[in-house]
């Protein structure tokens, strides 16, 4: 027999005590968790325990019966609720109903009555906890064949197998929110020698990179990774190229290992992802025959291949300084001159869009660099993409980027300044806990918290309002006061306690902070006594 937990609640301890002592409880398989003496009460210890069943007196102090039990129904709390009162009054009853009340049962309480009822709420709760294994279990097998009957899905989908009126029931039975303005798909493998552990690091890079501008669904097929990808339009191939080239940098660079990936055209129906997959893998092949790991759009391998794009890596050095240095004026004068360098070019509007945000990518990552969390939509988030992709004039693209930039910086700036705060803080910590060790100095700190000592020395001023040696010495002062007052040990011993192994230096500068020696100090105190 399982047991269950019970608070009892009643402002009449009688009541309480007779209960306590007339009802076998474990025989019934219940433990009394707690007993309360009013609603308030009894609602923390509810909230805190997360009994199973609540058994309570409607008239009490604070709080009644009933406006307890309708503040745990308002909140969803799953626990069983036994109201019992001196009146036979059918409002209370009919509010006792609406609140999801068990049972309303009227005093005198009947203790055969009341073991009956306890038997048979047993029963209810034994088969709710049943219910619920169950259900747990169930939805825990569901969760994980989910990602196969995903993939499952998505396979068939590539190779045409399936119909639309099919489809759609799948991706509700499987929970997928499938539905965007357009899609693609990009297919990768790695090279060959690669171990196992390697080529799921590349996976991950792949799809941590294109998730910044798009919605990616991955997984394995025919030893190749396929990334379904939903997209704001069907204009984003650049992108979605852009993101690709980026990984395999990140790839060579984390992991030296290369993979090649194939992009099929964009469409706007997932019922032509048939098409687009197809695309990726000539795109794919292509690489092959080259015999080069590269990144391949299926664009570029018709007639009217694009011409690349010019690298702006030189002329952002000075505008990626201005937004660390947080300087309004040098940013505003950077964004310009890089601005009428570009315009120069005679860019149409589509590529200049694209140049921007090739810029602003670039610029990005400052945010990893300096552990700024992403937020309103920057830091190359697909919602920053859709924005600038949303934008319709070079004005409004010239302002955005001046704008990141401005806010970029802030947001280095305050982060700057929390992490000082923080460095502060656990400083003055360690200090509290560690006053005693002799050696404790400004250099040990700088090479605990792995700054410099002006950094240090700089920060822990301007945070805490003194100087660090001034805090310590303080610290330790204040407890060798505490323990010249309070114990019997000798000057010598407590000046070893705090950190002054030395005892006419400690002696020395006690007098100075005191105005009196510690024996004479702990003389004075025990006088005064």
């Amino acid at each position: 027999m399982r047991t269950f937990s019970i608070v009892l609640a009643d402002d009449e301890p009688q009541i309480l005590h007779g209960m306590l002592g007339g009802i076998p409880w474990e025989q019934l398989g219940f433990s009394v968790a707690a007993t309360a003496g009013n609603g308030q009460e009894a609602l923390e210890y509810v909230q805190k325990l997360h009994p199973d069943l609540l058994i309570s007196d409607i008239k009490m102090p604070f709080l009644d019966g009933l406006e307890l039990a309708r503040i745990l129904h308002d909140a969803l709390m799953h626990i069983k609720i036994v109201l019992f009162s001196g009146w036979d009054d059918f409002e209370y009853a009919r509010r006792a109903i609406s609140y999801g009340v068990s049972e309303y049962v009227l005093k005198p309480i009947d203790f055969e009555e009341m073991q009956q009822l306890l038997s048979k709420l047993h029963a209810e709760l034994e088969e709710e906890y049943d219910f619920r294994t169950n259900r747990q279990r169930q939805e825990k097998i569901y969760q994980q064949s989910l990602p196969l009957l995903r993939q499952q899905f998505f396979t068939q989908l590539l190779q045409g197998k399936i119909t639309q009126e099919y489809a759609a029931q799948q991706m509700e039975l499987l929970d997928l929110s499938f539905t965007y303005p357009a899609y693609a798909v990009a297919l990768m493998q790695t090279q060959n020698n690669e171990d196992i552990l390697t080529q799921i690091s590349v996976q991950q890079i792949v799809e941590e990179m294109l998730g910044k501008v798009c919605t990616v669904y991955s997984f394995g097929m025919y030893e190749q990774t396929v990334y379904l990808l939903g997209l704001p339009d069907t204009n984003s191939g650049r992108l979605i190229l852009k993101s690709l080239e980026e990984a395999a940098h990140m790839s060579q660079r984390m992991l030296k290992a290369k993979f090649s990936c194939g992009l099929g055209l964009c469409c706007d129906t997932w019922m032509q992802l048939e098409t687009a997959y197809a695309q990726a893998k000539d795109a794919l092949e292509y690489n092959v025959v080259a015999k080069e790991d590269v990144i391949t759009y299926y664009g570029d391998v018709t007639p009217n291949n694009r011409a690349q794009e010019p690298d702006w890596t030189g002329l952002l050095e000075p505008l990626e300084l201005a937004v660390k240095h947080g300087n309004t004026e040098e940013i505003s004068g950077e964004v310009k001159k890089l601005l009428e360098a570009i315009q120069k070019h005679k860019y149409s509007f589509n590529e200049y869009q694209l140049i921007i945000l090739d810029i602003i990518f670039s610029l990005s990552k400052l945010y990893r660099r300096y552990q700024i969390q992403e937020e309103d939509g920057l830091a190359g988030s697909k919602h920053m993409v859709m924005r600038i992709l949303s934008l319709r004039t070079g004005e409004e693209l010239n302002n955005w980027l001046y704008n990141y930039c401005d806010f970029t910086s802030r947001s280095i700036q305050k982060q700057q300044t929390d992490q000082n705060a923080i460095l502060a803080n656990q400083a003055r910590d360690y200090v509290d806990n560690h006053f005693s060790q002799p050696d404790l100095s400004v250099e040990t700190m700088c090479q605990l918290f792995n700054v410099s000592a002006s950094h240090f020395s700089k920060v822990f001023r301007r945070e805490i309002g003194t100087s660090f040696l001034n805090y310590l010495t303080q610290r330790r002062l204040d407890e060798a006061a505490r323990l010249l007052t309070e114990t019997e040990e000798k000057s010598r011993v407590i000046g070893e306690m705090v950190g002054y192994p030395e005892p006419n230096y400690f002696s020395y500068v006690f007098k100075k902070q005191f105005g009196m020696s510690p024996s004479k100090y702990k003389a004075g105190k025990l006088g005064e006594k």
